[in-house]
């Protein structure tokens, strides 16, 4: 009966040495694995390594008991809290729900701006408002968003009543 030869095997006619005997292009491969390991390895750890900050003897630690200075001024001035916190706070949140919508998160974006929308802003109520306006819906496209026309009269009316122009224009869209 003929011995088949083996694809990892050199066929031989002669009766099989006690020794495997392997191809000249297995051989290759396991020299090229072999040789690849002992150097790919060792060079991701060494990079991983060195992206980690240094380390460094901790900062000696001086202590001073000086008295605290007098206050100079003791006026108290009053400040709207929800008008200064959200002058500068709300601007990126809305940027960030404008950029949602674009991209087609609606709901996403009603989440960023509720935070907006509670600080009474009203350029954020309004955005706000269009994002359950069915009208802007559709003109957006999308898709799998609940409208709620009632939400957004509510919405648009808030933003009119703070001052946002817009908002009376899409308050009569609505009716």
């Amino acid at each position: 009966e003929p011995r088949l030869p083996s694809g990892w095997y050199a066929p031989t006619s002669e009766p099989p040495p006690r020794v495997w005997v392997l191809r000249p292009e297995t051989r290759a491969a396991v020299f090229g694995l072999g040789a690849g390991l002992l150097v790919l390895v060792p060079l991701a750890v060494w990079s991983q390594l060195g992206e980690r900050a240094p380390i460094t003897e901790p900062a000696s630690l001086s202590i001073s008991f000086a008295p605290p200075e007098p206050a100079r001024d003791t006026s108290i001035e009053v400040v709207n809290v929800r008008t200064a916190a959200t002058s500068a706070t709300v601007e990126p949140i809305i940027d960030a729900a404008q950029q949602l919508i674009k991209s087609g998160d609606v709901i996403a974006a009603r989440t960023t701006l509720s935070t907006a929308a509670a600080a009474r802003n009203p350029v954020a109520l309004f955005v706000m408002a269009e994002t359950y306006d069915p009208n802007m819906l559709a003109a957006w496209g999308a898709r799998g968003v609940g409208a709620d026309a009632e939400r957004a009269r509510a919405l648009y009316a808030a933003a009119h009543a703070l001052g946002h122009e817009r908002a009376a224009g899409r308050l009569q869209s609505l009716k």
